[in-house]
């Protein structure tokens, strides 16, 4: 049984596979606003600025698709 958030999520090879595959399909479309917003105001505060809110972002995201592999007892 893993652990990610204090959240017991199930350890099948496929259900890891299928977990994988959804956050990274969840964190490029969760990117897609700071890749505009990286193109229309190219510099580097704009990276550092999207590089911390991005942080948050991650997070977030991971720690909403980790829920939906939550193991119920």
């Amino acid at each position: 049984m893993q652990s990610i958030w204090s959240i017991s999520t199930q350890q099948e090879w496929v259900s890891l596979l299928a977990h994988g595959f959804t956050l990274f399909v969840a964190l490029i479309a969760a990117h897609i606003p700071a890749i505009i917003i990286s193109l229309i105001v190219p510099s580097i505060a704009t990276t550092i600025v999207m590089l911390i809110a991005n942080a948050f972002i991650d997070g977030f995201v991971a720690k909403n698709v980790a829920g939906w592999w939550e193991e119920e007892y």
